[in-house]
């Protein structure tokens, strides 16, 4: 069922605030996405690993889609990929599928399938201050007539002109039947600057966009371990370790320690963040203790699903919690674990085929090392 179809259906119950743009930028937004002027399967420039992840050409930013697709409950099978990277000439593409996988019809709630939402955006995960991005309809949908206004800033990024309700309610789907979305990405009116981090598109179903910049993907920090060169630790196979603190600003794939130096009880955890264009692993932990001779294996982890091929701008997180008492139960879950260690130096290590670590250093009960004093030690290991 096209587009027109669709509108005929529904223009009795949606009314005529559907969609909010200019007549011209319709025009101009219909002269180069409407049609089969590009397909649908990702053969028209976008392909493989690329329909998850683009690079922008109007700002230094990577973005990705992670995962990118996902099924509700009433059995709406929803697909999402990128078509085409931001330029110079227009926004970044994306297309979007919502098929019934019901055998029979079915009308589904679009405010609970995004992005066919009536008012698609990526929200921030985290951080207050930052401003969501729209995914905004172009004329190249099924479910709306004309698509919303939008302009380029100084800066190159493209920016949303007024944020409304684009698309209706519900749609009815007969068995298999799919419908097909292609939106713009833009920055809110009121941002300044490109996105950066995770934001989530149907966070209940753990569908978001990561950003991240293109020429500085590594950590942002020094590491209070850098220039150390500590022994091999002892992996499967003597495969090569990824030490966190040998990493730098372009370094795609790292396991980031939220401290390096903390005293006890403490909370760690170590973040794997895969900024490649490939899925990554980590789905091994490790804990190792350095003994003054070598290092000794104080805890390993089974495989955990999650870990298990992180698609690009994906991370997962490990906690783990340190006393210096007796040993306490964990919460139940892989990634977490709580257990005595005493004051000394450690390295936590994930993954098999390609390992990352990082190395940190438990104290007594106080309230730190002065970075003077850490630098101190960092030239000799034992």
């Amino acid at each position: 069922m096209r587009r027109r179809r669709f509108l005929a259906a529904l223009s009795g119950t949606v009314g005529s605030g559907w969609c909010v743009l200019s007549d011209t930028q319709a025009d101009a937004a219909a002269s180069t996405t409407t049609g089969d002027a590009v397909g649908w399967d990702g053969s028209d420039g976008v392909g493989g690993s690329d329909r998850d992840v683009v690079a922008q050409r109007t700002a230094d930013r990577t973005l990705a889609l992670s995962p990118s697709s996902y099924v509700t409950d009433d059995r709406g099978t929803v697909e999402l990929q990128f078509a085409a990277p931001a330029t110079a000439d227009g926004p970044a593409v994306l297309r979007a599928t919502l098929t019934n996988a019901n055998d029979f019809e079915n009308t589904f709630r679009l405010g609970e399938t995004p992005p066919f939402d009536r008012t698609p955006q990526a929200k921030p995960e985290t951080t207050a201050d930052r401003l969501p991005v729209f995914l905004a309809p172009t004329a190249n949908h099924d479910l709306c007539e004309t698509p919303p206004a939008y302009g380029r800033a100084d800066d190159g990024r493209w920016l949303l002109a007024r944020e409304d309700d684009w698309l209706p309610e519900t749609v009815t789907l007969g068995p298999g039947e799919t419908v097909r979305g292609e939106y713009v990405l833009l920055g809110h009116p009121e941002s300044r600057k490109p996105p950066l981090g995770r934001y989530e598109i149907a966070p209940e179903f753990a569908l978001g966009l990561t950003a991240w910049r293109t020429t500085k993907q590594g950590p942002r920090g020094r590491s209070a371990f850098e220039g150390t060169e500590p022994p091999s630790l002892p992996v499967e196979e003597e495969r090569p370790v990824n030490w966190y603190h040998d990493a730098d600003r372009e370094s795609a794939v790292y396991l980031e320690p939220s401290a390096e130096y903390v005293s006890l009880p403490a909370e760690l955890e170590f973040t794997f963040h895969n900024h490649s264009r490939r899925p990554r692993s980590c789905e091994f932990y490790r804990l190792y203790r350095w003994e003054g001779d070598g290092w000794r294996l104080l805890d390993r982890g089974y495989p955990v699903q999650a870990c298990y091929g992180r698609s690009p701008g994906e991370r997962t997180t490990f906690r783990l919690r340190a006393f210096p008492g007796k040993v306490l139960e964990g919460d139940g879950g892989l990634r977490s674990r709580s257990m005595r260690l005493d004051p000394g130096r450690y390295a936590f290590a994930v993954g098999y085929d390609e390992v990352y670590a990082a190395l940190f250093e438990l104290v007594g009960q106080m309230c730190g090392i002065p970075l003077a004093e850490r630098g101190q030690s960092r030239s000799r290991f034992l």
